[in-house]
């Protein structure tokens, strides 16, 4: 079990920096999903020698099982069997990682935090590295990086088949008052998965940076945590600075209802936070990315609406699904595999490919693992239940479901509950 939990770590840092090959044309392997494989065969052949192979029970368990069942039997009825079939393989892919983390959350001493660290200084690299990608446009030209970043770097990172459709359907660029921009998107495909990741790895650099006990750490977490900040908000990723928006909120409004003495300190300090955010985005470009995503006249944005009808429409019409990703052949017949046409939210994308109940499968799992991560109150599960809600909030733009990057990440979020400690105060004795 060591041997696995060792290569779970390796695998938590290196998902951002993941290379793809093209076996076959039109078709790339990126490494995650032949590594995530091998940690579950790992972890079968482990459970059968020890004799003590556990499948993992509970609420969230449950409901994510259904969630897979459903989102498996629609390939039944999908009108493109292949897209279908290759979409479920993607699923069968990484979804095995849920048992995988749930088992070493529960059996390894330590494990929620010792399978955070390595996901959180991946991200942190991954975002330095967003940020160099960003302002190296105003010394190489944007044209120069993108031909540079498109055309040499994601192939290597994406594939060639996907890191075209990146090029052909690119979102790396954007107006900011009038200029076009470079967004950081590190090796992501687009920005707005680098916006997941970096907004879900932000919370937990701010928990070890909260429980640091040394001012060396305590330096270490806190550039993380700025950096990893500092690339989140420069994806200008809007449903990005939603989630942020949506984590501040909502955390003060748990806190306040808390009430107690003990706690109106973090109100206090989450305060602080919010005027933080709000002082961020104070800043002209920024302010602007976040106020045009609210705004009804904005062209992107009635697209958006435009989608979310016509997709509640189609659910209407068939409320148990379409069939894995068989959802764009709806919209356009004539669609190809790769081109981006989606309802634009998590959970309208589920009901649209899995049915409605395949939805409420989906959000019951999530709200079942925050309300035990809330109330477990310890610094670990706040974290977690933190990264959620931002998740939750930047979900309501976009979908990250199909991302290698993102997928895995959720789930080992989504296994946190099995990793709480009886002790709310454990981790205050947690080796940083």
């Amino acid at each position: 079990m060591n041997s696995l939990f060792r290569l779970t770590r390796i695998f938590l840092f290196l998902i951002p920096f993941q290379i793809a090959v093209s076996p076959i044309i039109g078709i790339d392997l990126p490494f995650s999903r032949v590594f995530s494989l091998v940690l579950f065969g790992m972890y079968v052949a482990i459970g059968l020698s020890e004799r003590k192979l556990k499948v993992p029970f509970s609420w969230e368990a449950l409901f994510f099982g259904l969630f897979l069942f459903l989102s498996l039997l629609s390939i039944f009825w999908s009108e493109d069997f292949p897209w279908a079939l290759r979409r479920s393989l993607f699923f069968l892919s990484f979804f095995p990682l849920f048992p995988v983390f749930t088992s070493l959350l529960e059996e390894i001493p330590d494990a929620t935090v010792r399978l955070l660290k390595p996901f959180v200084f991946g991200a942190g690299l991954a975002a330095s590295v967003g940020i160099v990608e960003f302002f190296a446009q105003y010394v190489f030209g944007v044209a120069t990086m993108y031909d540079f970043w498109t055309g040499t770097v994601l192939p290597i990172f994406l594939g060639g088949s996907f890191s075209a459709s990146v090029a052909e359907y690119s979102s790396l660029l954007v107006n900011i008052g009038g200029s076009t921009v470079l967004r950081a998107s590190a090796f992501f495909p687009d920005p707005h998965m680098a916006a997941f990741y970096f907004g879900m790895a932000f919370p937990i650099a701010v928990f070890f940076l909260s429980y640091a006990k040394t001012l060396q750490k305590k330096i270490c977490f806190g550039l993380l945590a700025f950096v990893i900040l500092s690339a989140d908000l420069l994806t200008f990723s809007r449903g990005g600075y939603v989630g942020l928006i949506f984590l501040a909120l909502t955390a003060l409004l748990i806190y306040i209802i808390r009430g107690n003495s003990a706690r109106r300190r973090k109100v206090l300090l989450l305060s602080v936070i919010s005027l933080f955010f709000l002082g961020i985005l104070a800043i002209r470009p920024i302010r602007g990315r976040l106020i045009s995503a609210f705004s009804v006249e904005e062209g992107s944005n009635v697209g958006r609406i435009e989608m979310y009808v016509e997709a509640s429409r189609n659910i209407i019409r068939q409320p148990w699904g379409y069939g894995l990703g068989n959802y764009p052949l709806v919209v356009k017949p004539t669609a190809e595999f790769r081109e981006p046409i989606y309802a634009h939210d998590l959970f309208l994308d589920i009901a649209t490919e899995s049915g409605i109940l395949g939805a409420v499968f989906f959000f019951l799992v999530i709200a079942i693992v925050f309300r035990k991560l809330l109330i477990a109150r310890s610094g670990s599960s706040s974290a977690g239940m933190f990264a959620l809600l931002i998740f939750f909030g930047h979900a309501i733009f976009e979908t990250p479901l199909y991302s290698v990057h993102v997928l895995p990440i959720l789930l080992l979020f989504l296994a946190l509950p099995a990793g709480i400690h009886s002790d709310p105060s454990a981790d205050d004795r947690l080796r940083l």
